[in-house]
């Protein structure tokens, strides 16, 4: 009970949050234009595969980066709730970064 009260305000949050929403919505884009244009054309070539390696572990690092900076940018806002929630333990911190987690993965 206390992971799904915790997910709906951090998704209630989320959505609320219209200016972040679009800010990530066009960085992905942005980042899309910047991938397309510097893998254009790698393809299955054999003597490409530096190129689709590099592709491979660039996607990797912008996927986890974008997805760690919301909840750590978005952590010391909500610090005073939190930190009152937890000192009259009415949840734990485990629950807490479980449900920042998990409701941040539909906008991703």
């Amino acid at each position: 009970m206390q992971f799904y009260i915790i997910l709906s305000r951090a998704l209630l949050f989320s959505r609320r949050d219209w200016a972040l929403m679009w800010l990530r919505f066009f960085a992905h884009i942005l980042v899309a234009l910047l991938i397309s244009v510097l893998y254009y054309d790698i393809g299955n070539d054999g003597a490409k595969v530096l190129s689709n390696l590099g592709f491979l572990f660039f996607n990797m690092l912008f996927l986890m980066y974008t997805s760690m900076t919301i909840t750590i940018l978005s952590s010391p806002l909500e610090l005073p709730v939190l930190l009152k929630e937890n000192f009259n333990r009415w949840y734990s911190l485990k629950l807490y970064y479980l449900a920042i987690t998990l409701s941040d993965i539909p906008f991703q």
